[in-house]
């Protein structure tokens, strides 16, 4: 009931679970010891995953953005010439030689 009225901190909190399962441990409550060691791995688990997010975050922010997201503007391009364009222009290029 202690752990649950937040004797120990946020019940919901993995700290506070590991305070009081080695407390528990201390007072020989059977598999309190193996809790206690699963709880650690898993802290050490999420870690390892938020080091990796922010490691993933790093490297998205070093990235230019994708145009049209937030990014400026792409310079005009010219607009691509249709194939009776093209054919007039190397017509043209041709009629003199």
């Amino acid at each position: 009931m202690n752990l649950q009225t937040g004797a120990f901190g946020n019940p919901q909190d993995i700290e506070t679970l590991i305070l009081f399962w080695s407390k528990m441990e201390e007072l020989h409550y059977p598999g309190a010891g193996a809790t206690r060691k699963y709880l650690e791995e898993r802290r050490e688990a999420q870690a390892q995953q938020a080091a990796m997010m922010q490691g993933m975050q790093a490297n998205m922010e070093g990235l230019p953005s994708a145009p049209g997201i937030g990014a400026e503007p792409a310079e005009e391009r010219p607009a691509l010439k249709s194939p009776g364009e093209i054919r007039d222009n190397l017509n043209m290029a041709t009629a003199g030689l």
